[in-house]
Order: C-alpha cells, then structure tokens, then sequence
C-alpha cells in the first residue's frame, strides 16, 4: 500500500527537466536569481555577513569543494548551504510562498546550489532540484498548520521556515544527488531527525533568526548526502508512529501533503518583496508611494499618514505610543516590523531596502520623527475576514481535480495621506506587488538583482550573473557558481 511519504518520494525523485513546464522553469530561475543576489548582498554589507562567512571557510579546513556567496569556493557543501541560507533571509527581502505562508528559497536554493557543485551538475539539474524543494515545502506547511490546540506554529514559537525547511531542502539536493524514490523517503525521515528553530532570537534582535534558512539548508543537504550513501532512514515520517506531526504535537490534515501533486506547480505562487521588511507592511508601503508619485506629493506637504490594516493589534506595535516610537529602534529585526519605522522610510527615501537599516538609520532623527508625527497605522477589525487563517485566501486562478479549495493569501490595506492645503488623497490596495496575482515584471526583478549585487560584485560581473540566470539551462552550475564572487 502506498504511502503519503513514498508517494511525495517517489514524484519528486521521478522529476525530469523535460517534464517541466517552461513557467516552471522561468519561475525557478527567477527564484534561485532572487535569493543569491540577496545572499551576496548579506555577505558582505550585512553586520552578521562577514562572521558567517568566515566560520563556514573556516570549518571547511581549506575544502573548496563548495561557494560561500560574496567569497568563492573555499568551503564543504554544508557549511556553504548554511552560510548561503543564512545570508539570504538577512532582510526580509526573500521570496515567500502565497498559500503556505513560508519562505521557502532561502532553505531550497542554498541546499540545491551546494549538491549541484559537488555533483558537477548541469543547470538544468539545479533547476529541476529547486522545483522539487517548493513541490515539498508549501504541501507540508499545509498538512501540518498548528497545534492540536488550534495554536499556529508561530505562536507556539516554532519558525515553519526552519521547521519545514529541512524536508525541502532534502528534496532538492536528493533530486540532484540522484536519489531514488527510496532513498528520497529515507532523506526526508533523516531529515525530520534534525528539524527545529524556535522565535526567540527575533524577539531579542539577535543574528541567529538568519540561521533558520542555512540551518535547515545545511540539514537537509546532510540528510540528501546520508541517504545516497546507503545510510537508512524511517520511510513513513509524515504517516505512522511518532511521525513529524505527532512529535511536535501538531493538527494534521494529510489531504495536503499530495495536493493537486502534479497538477499544480507550487513554484509558480511565489511572491517576490520589493520592500525589505515584513510583508505586512508591504500593500501600505505601496500605496504610500503611488499616491506620491501620482500627485506629485513632497514629503514637506504631507502632514499625516493613516494605515488601515486588518486585525485588532497592528503587528510590529505592541506597546508603541507616539513617544517611545521616536526613541529609536534597539535593531535590526525590530526595524525590518515595525511598521511606523518601515512607512516613515518610504515617505522619506521613497524606498525601503537593506540599507535602511543600517545601525546608523536605526537611529535617523528625520525618520524616527515622521514616524511619531505623521504616520498612524490602525488596526481594521473589518479587515480581519480577509486574513484570518481560515478566511484570508481567496481561490486561486485554474482548476484542480483535488476536492481541497486551494486560497492565495491577501494581503490587504488602506491609506488615507491628508495634506498641509487640506487635501486628503486615498488608496486602497488587495494585494502587495510581486504576489502572483499581482506579479512584478522581469526588469522589476533584475533591477532589484543589480540593486543587492553590485555593492559586492563589478557591474559588469553582475551583469554577467544576471545573463547566466537567463540561461541557466545551457551552463553547468559551477559556471554560476563561479560568479558569484568578486573576480580576484
């Protein structure tokens, strides 16, 4: 009898370059362009970028097996997958998943790039290993939401990136490892055997919370690599006794683990942040700087800004009042949700990327006061039909034989901007650009691709980069690997 792990097993083993969709295969290069170029920008530009850096080439004992984005080949897979995951979750400017509510290139990607340098992958390979982690990763975080006490993970305190980051990661490396469907359901036990990563650190502002992406990149790499040297896992992790749900005691609801499984591609409901900052902000941001640009607004005319977004309690502002709110921000993950912080950037750089947040624009007087005096954000109980967890998605487009009604998440707000000449402008905004229902374009992602990589790289080096995402079918990976540090 067929199980739900050797099922999930054996069609991600059994995909085929050729069996992909050519959207498929142009989301999965814009995926992987999207988070290495984030990944070269932390490595360097971000504070924590240089210490993991040199820990991986260090614990690599001068290996050169594998690339650490923004240095070169100087290090084991492992340890490159977990510099390269943790780089690229540094801003909150990675990629997420618009049904499952997860961030899953950061995990796929790093894990994915490490196995193709060691097998001297082609392309194609890697793209079809990055394919096979977001068939995995959404599926899971839908099979297993919550707790049995109807608490969602986050709350718990369980971070569902890194948690459910390991089994994706396992999938693409195994895909390019060549694991058989066997070995492919033993990779993904052994990699319940290492899943974990709590919330704490975002709490008190400490670098760790990157490691939920190359923790569990480098997790489910090592459970790839274990099971393709004949190491043995269990083979039902997600169905029979003290499997990955009941250990963590989390609800189950098994019809989406194999969800429209071949029929409807996972990678192609990826969203891609304009904004680095948390995505729900990301509407409100958009809407700000719209009604600037459409009426040709100067910050100097703007006397307030009111946010209306869903829920009771704005997220990011628990116990903020307008003084404390121009004291500074006390780090980086504390800017990156805070709303106030995040609006009041717009407003004055007309933008909000990673080097806003620099220690030095944590501290902006000219922010931190427009902040205070001009930006309010109230919480819209109206609003909350269109994010509550059982009521936030809406249908998607297309169709599927599964009887389960797949829901894209919104992502909804309200701005009113009222003027010094007594003007009121309003906007009203369903989705954040880059949702898949609201798709950037191409140029949107290059441009933000040349924007992260040429603080590290020449511009002619990046735009070399940018050409092989283009065509990364016809190069082998270590072609890509290759450029994605400085030439020396």
């Amino acid at each position: 009898m067929a199980t739900i792990t050797g099922e999930l097993a054996s069609f991600v083993s059994g995909l085929r370059w050729e069996s992909l969709p050519p959207n498929v295969r142009t989301s999965a290069k814009n995926n992987i362009r999207d988070v290495l170029g984030i990944a070269i920008y932390a490595s360097h530009d971000a504070p924590w970028g240089p210490n993991l850096a040199s820990f991986a080439i260090e614990q690599g004992y001068g290996a050169t097996q594998a690339t650490v984005a923004g240095y070169g080949k100087r290090t084991i897979p492992t340890r490159a997958a977990l510099a390269n995951g943790s780089f690229s979750l540094s801003y909150l400017f990675e990629d997420y998943h618009a049904w499952a509510q997860t961030r899953p290139g950061a995990v796929i990607v790093p894990a994915a790039l490490a196995a193709a340098e060691l097998q001297g992958a082609s392309g194609k390979s890697l793209i079809n290993g990055v394919v096979a982690g977001y068939e995995v990763m959404p599926r899971l975080v839908k099979a297993l939401p919550r707790t049995r006490e109807g608490i969602s993970m986050g709350a718990r305190g369980l971070n569902n990136t890194a948690f459910f980051g390991s089994f994706a990661a396992a999938a693409a490396a195994g895909v390019i490892l060549g694991l058989d469907a066997d070995q492919m359901a033993m990779a993904l036990g052994l990699a319940a055997e290492q899943t974990a990563g709590t919330g704490r650190s975002g709490w008190e502002g400490a670098w760790s919370w990157r490691l939920h992406g190359g923790l569990a990149a480098e997790r489910g790499l090592s459970a790839a690599l274990l099971a393709a040297h004949g190491f043995q896992g269990p083979h039902e992790v997600f169905e029979g006794k003290d499997n990955i749900g009941e250990a963590f005691s989390l609800e189950c609801e098994p019809e989406w683990f194999l969800f429209s499984l071949g029929q409807r591609w996972a990678i192609l409901d990826s969203g891609y942040k304009l904004y680095s900052c948390r995505l729900f902000y990301h509407s409100a941001i958009h809407s700000v700087l719209e009604l600037k640009r459409e009426y040709g607004v100067a910050l100097e005319e703007i006397e307030k800004v009111t946010v209306y977004l869903p829920g009771v309690t704005p997220i990011g502002s628990e116990g903020q009042t307008p003084d404390n709110r121009a004291e500074g921000i006390p780090h980086t993950a504390a800017a990156l949700d805070n709303g106030y912080f995040c609006i009041a950037t717009a407003l004055l750089h007309g933008q909000v990327l990673p080097s806003q947040f620099t220690d030095d624009a944590l501290r902006d007087r000219r922010v931190l006061d427009i902040a205070r005096d001009r930006v309010e954000i109230i919480a819209d109980p109206t609003m909350k039909r269109l994010t509550h967890p059982s009521l936030k998605e809406e249908k998607s487009p297309g169709t599927s034989t599964d009887s389960r009604e797949l829901k894209l998440m919104r992502r909804p707000c309200r701005v009113r901007m009222q003027l010094k000449d007594g003007r009121i402008l309003e906007d009203e905004q369903e989705y954040a650009p880059g949702h898949p229902l609201r798709p950037v374009s191409r140029q949107q992602l290059v441009e933000k691709f040349m924007y992260l990589t040429t603080s590290v790289l020449s511009q002619q080096q990046a735009t070399d980069l940018n050409d092989t995402f283009e065509h990364l079918e016809d190069v082998d990976a270590s072609r890509l690997a290759a450029l994605l540090a400085p030439n020396d």
